[in-house]
């Protein structure tokens, strides 16, 4: 276990980086959306603190890395939040003429305001846009979840064995010096 961790701590702060860079574009809608309520930033931006450090947390896993070691995977893992934060990026630019995208990221924003407002009350202060954020980024983390098991299903099958690709190249012998004046 000493090792695990002595070998983690140099990639803490790149992961940590990275999923902050993931999770702040992935939340961007929802936060344009949610902002104006009294109470609600903060919430909010605990919420998406909360998933940052518990994204990174995981990717410091064995599991995680076995996973992102495999090329398959790493190739869904990199399709799946690629495709998250695309559709993030237009919901964003949504205010602008692209509203189709917003569909998923204001479904389950409502799922998790009703949710919220049954376990909470219907105040709009910093614990019920925590326990929103919350709600709403496991449904979207669900949501992405069944789409990267597609991803994953056609990588499988398109995508070669990772033991069948070719490292390097052959070597092919040539002819000596000697061989050739001959």
């Amino acid at each position: 276990m000493e090792a695990d961790s002595a070998d983690n701590s140099p990639r803490i702060p790149i992961i940590l980086l990275w999923w902050t860079i993931i999770c702040s574009l992935a939340a961007a809608p929802s936060f344009v959306l949610g902002c104006n309520i009294d109470g609600a930033v903060g919430g909010m931006l605990a919420g998406v603190a909360t998933y940052i450090i518990g994204y990174t947390a995981v990717s410091l896993t064995p599991l995680a890395r076995r996973f992102y070691a495999n090329r398959i995977w790493r190739r869904t893992i990199h399709i799946a939040y690629g495709t998250r934060i695309a559709i993030s990026l237009l919901s964003v630019f949504a205010l602008i003429g692209v509203p189709f995208t917003m569909i998923i990221d204001i479904w389950s924003g409502m799922v998790a305001v009703s949710i919220s407002e049954r376990l909470v009350g219907d105040d709009a202060g910093f614990i019920f846009a925590y326990l929103a954020t919350i709600i709403e980024g496991a449904i979207l983390n669900f949501v992405l979840f069944v789409f990267m098991m597609m991803v994953w299903t056609v990588a499988r099958l398109v995508m070669t064995p990772e033991d069948s690709v070719p490292r390097g190249f052959d070597v092919i012998p040539v002819a000596s010096i000697a061989d050739v004046r001959e």
